[in-house]
């Protein structure tokens, strides 16, 4: 069957931003709030063009930020083709924003390099700021009442870059490219002592230590639960400690989370919760306690904001519809998500097994046929030798670590994925271990099997499931795949990637219980966790355990 034409799906919050400016209002990341918070989302001026030239600009008309230019919820949908810029413009009203001694401006991505203005000042030049970004725009600014911005992208999907499943020609496993701002641009007004970022440690006998990235002489700490204050005191030092009597563990279960409130000369409003992750017995830990990570693969795309949601409850609904089917782990798949994702997260109780971003090339054959065929053992020394694309892996992973750290949901890494982008693994897993110690680090998800890492890792499709006896907990990290299209909720018609495909629910139904009666429940005892594929339809994968747009659950009824 030849492919057809792309359907215009939309997730039900989509269909309702279709007609509204309004977009993502509340804060983003409700692990760091400040005083003062002013969202920029909404509609912007935009102009595709072949420099990137600001003067005298006709703008071609109007985008919704923060959806990428591809997308439909940006009202513009068109592609950036190599060489070609997209400029943002925007006048911020500053009346009514009590300014202070700076003005932070926040952007969540870009993808994949920005140029940003302020009253056609240069405030800042980003090369990969595909994690956020924060610029004081303060001293640039002519005038105390507005502001004028503008931003200048470039995205000819540098490989060199990290870009995860975005490629200029989708299909199969690969999807629509996505460029430009995505997932929020806000500002916060702030005094010179305040708290550019925290790192939280915690440890369940109730000892808290914070180290606080601040000028500030004394940092002031009010800890709460359910509203009750817990903890009060007082620091000389931007590295403190305290204790929390009796602590309330978090886990899928409890997701016990507790209110923090920092203070300088103002205040910054974030949380925590008490939860340790260990391997014992060759079994992953929660709170010393063996768990089983039931998850599902997670692409975090959507068919109107591919890579932008249109609400928060888009994440929310995910979440939960995950959790009514049995399962208690999110693998995000090559991707970063909003802060308000882990947040929901951490507040929900669902645990997330969170990739690396990928960079390099991808070879089909080597990477993914020939692996799933067995032939999964290459030293991996001489791959992928481009020193700049090495030094960006890292840089963006040393970035990735720091940005998600403080999440308590957050209980598991992969670095590499089926040999994509994969250099001296070894080496990687020593580099993470010193940026965070605390979590399951999984260096080689699939394949390609290096020295390092904290689990024996299988990606098994188009065979039965079983595993070797080893000294380190057992996670089978990618299985499944089967296919069933729902007429109507299908992104494409025509063929889609398959391993296992059904074209009856009821049989459909049938192969998902077999695989987990018959194939899944019997390693229970060897495993800690598995990860099937996947969470939803995305764009010619028809793999989903729900549709692209969210409108049907196939499991429904099982």
């Amino acid at each position: 069957m030849t492919k057809g034409v792309i359907n215009q799906l939309f997730t039900i919050e989509g269909e309702a931003l279709k007609d509204s400016d309004v977009t993502l209002l509340e804060h983003p990341n409700p692990q760091a709030r400040r005083d003062s918070y002013l969202n920029l989302n909404g509609l912007w001026d935009y102009k595709i063009t072949n420099n990137d030239c600001i003067e005298n600009l006709e703008y071609d008309g109007k985008i919704r930020v923060p959806y990428p230019l591809e997308s439909k919820l940006s009202n513009v949908q068109k592609n950036l083709n190599k060489g070609e810029y997209l400029i943002y413009h925007r006048n911020i009203d500053l009346k009514g924003f009590k300014l202070k001694d700076k003005l932070l401006l926040n952007f969540l991505m870009i993808d994949q390099e920005a140029t940003v203005y302020i009253d056609n000042k240069v405030v800042g030049k980003y090369v990969n700021p595909y994690l956020p970004i924060v610029v004081d725009i303060y001293p640039f600014m002519d005038s105390k009442t507005s502001v004028d911005l503008i931003v200048v992208v470039k995205d000819d999907l540098d490989l060199k870059y990290p870009y995860g499943k975005q490629s200029k020609k989708p299909g199969g496993i690969f999807y629509t490219p996505c460029s430009g701002i995505m997932h929020g641009v806000y500002l916060e007004a702030v005094n010179d002592d305040y708290i550019a970022s925290f790192k939280i440690d915690t440890s369940n006998d109730g000892l808290v230590k914070i180290e606080a990235n601040t000028t500030a002489r004394m940092v002031k700490y009010e800890v709460l639960f359910n509203g009750k204050q817990v903890a009060k005191g007082k620091s000389n030092n931007n590295v403190f400690s305290f204790k929390v009597d009796n602590p309330a563990l978090w886990d899928v279960d409890n997701p016990n989370l507790y209110e923090l409130v920092l203070e300088t000369s103002e205040s910054l409003h974030s949380y925590f919760g008490f939860r340790d992750i260990s391997i014992e017995n060759k079994k992953i830990c929660i709170n010393h306690k063996p768990i089983m990570l039931r998850a599902v693969l997670d692409q975090g795309y959507y068919p109107d904001g591919i890579y932008t949601v249109a609400s928060y409850d888009c994440y929310k609904k995910d979440i939960l519809a995950m959790k009514d089917l049995g399962y208690n782990a999110l693998r995000k798949h090559i991707k970063v998500e909003s802060p308000y994702f882990y947040y929901l997260c951490d507040k929900l109780g669902m645990y997330v097994m969170q990739d690396c971003i990928n960079n390099s090339d991808i070879s089909f054959v080597r990477d993914t046929l020939l692996p799933t065929l067995r032939l999964q053992k290459r030293n991996d020394k001489n791959l992928h030798k481009d020193e700049t694309s090495r030094a960006n892996f890292l840089k963006t992973m040393e970035k990735e670590v720091k940005y998600l750290y403080n999440h308590p949901s957050i209980v598991y890494y992969t670095i590499f994925n089926e040999g994509w982008g994969q250099f001296e693994a070894d080496k990687a897993y020593d580099a993470f271990k010193l940026l965070d110690s605390t979590r399951i680090v999984d260096s080689t998800s699939g394949w390609f099997w290096q020295t390092k890492s904290d689990v024996d890792s299988y990606h098994i499709y188009l065979r039965r499931l079983e595993v070797k006896e080893s000294p380190r907990p057992i996670v089978i990290s990618e299985f499944g795949a089967y296919v069933y299209s729902v007429d109507g909720h299908v992104y494409r018609s025509g063929n889609h990637t398959a391993y296992h495909a059904y074209k009856q629910v009821e049989d459909y139904k049938k192969a998902y219980k077999y695989l987990y009666d018959e194939q899944v429940a019997p390693l229970l005892d060897k495993i800690s966790g598995y990860v099937y594929t996947q969470l939803s339809d995305v764009e010619e994968e028809a793999n989903g355990l729900l549709t692209y747009d969210r409108k049907v659950n196939k499991l429904k009824g099982l």
